[in-house]
């Protein structure tokens, strides 16, 4: 420290209390010169330095302000230097190149299974969806992000297809406010994606179950977002237009989540956790 006071100023004896200056050498006192305070303090700052007023703080800021000029001249090198290598840091970004690589596939495959039908597994009474389950994957293999913009993308060509040939639910919801029918497609599926990488960064068992449980839950909360967002906005026109109390919507709500819900879970849980783990094995793993 004392060496590097003694860059801007000069040594004089003065009569200070010793208490200024314990650890300097038979306490001298480090008076700044107009020269060396001309360019880091105003002038009537500097003339009360210089007439022994507040000497220690103002020696301290000057002490501060050269670690500050040593640490930008440091800074200023290493990034120079950098730079003549080609190796300087790019500057943070909203997704890497990898992220929007895999944002857009995930987002294609979605499209894909939902226009040629094959999104739709056929079982005994049902056909379980599986259009969410690369939104599930891309939330697991690379981050919230990804997983988000692959469910938007679900979600905007869920809303197209319910105008173009919309489900039975779906036709009321379009109906009655379109507006209302896109919420219910796009906020649930974009909100999946979020969901599933909050239950599996939070989830502290073995991999493989943690990938599986992640993404049951995950496929459980899709279903109950999207049949409760169609109940709340737009379940009591629909119970008056059908002609029945508001409770038996309420119920059906429940049973289309219990015979349809269920089997779309496990279906993803099967699904889904060898294609992340075999990522999580190729490297693509969120941090």
């Amino acid at each position: 420290m004392r060496q590097r006071l003694l860059y801007y100023a000069r040594v004089k004896n003065h009569n200070i209390p010793n208490c200024y200056w314990q650890g300097l050498d038979k306490y001298d006192i480090l008076r700044v010169t107009h020269k060396a305070g001309s360019l880091i303090a105003p002038d009537w700052y500097r003339k009360r330095a210089d007439t022994g007023a507040d000497r220690p703080c103002f020696c301290v800021c000057l002490f501060s302000y050269d670690l500050y000029l040593a640490r930008e001249r440091e800074r200023r090198k290493i990034m120079g230097k950098q730079n003549a290598a080609g190796t300087m840091p790019a500057q943070r970004t909203f997704l890497s190149i990898r992220q929007l690589t895999v944002a857009g596939f995930l987002s294609a495959i979605t499209i894909f299974l939902g226009l040629t039908g094959y999104g739709f597994i056929p079982l005994v009474i049902m056909n379980a969806t599986i259009l969410h389950i690369p939104t599930i994957i891309g939330s697991l293999a690379a981050g919230r992000k990804v997983g988000m913009i692959v469910g938007f993308m679900f979600g905007i060509f869920s809303f197209i297809r319910s105008l173009q040939a919309p489900s039975a639910l779906l036709l009321f919801a379009v109906q009655y406010n379109v507006v209302a029918d896109a919420f219910i497609c796009i906020v649930p599926r974009t909100l999946i994606g979020l969901i599933a990488f909050e239950i599996y960064r939070h989830l502290k068992i073995r991999e493989v179950w943690r990938i599986a449980v992640t993404a049951v839950l995950t496929t459980v909360c899709h279903t109950i977002l999207f049949l409760g967002s169609f109940t709340a906005i737009v379940g009591v026109p629909y119970a008056e237009a059908q002609g029945i109390p508001f409770m038996n919507v309420i119920n059906i709500m429940l049973g289309i989540t219990a015979v349809n819900g269920i089997p779309e879970a496990v279906v993803s849980g099967l699904i889904i956790t060898p294609i992340v783990m075999a990522l999580h094995r190729a490297g693509l793993k969120v941090a």
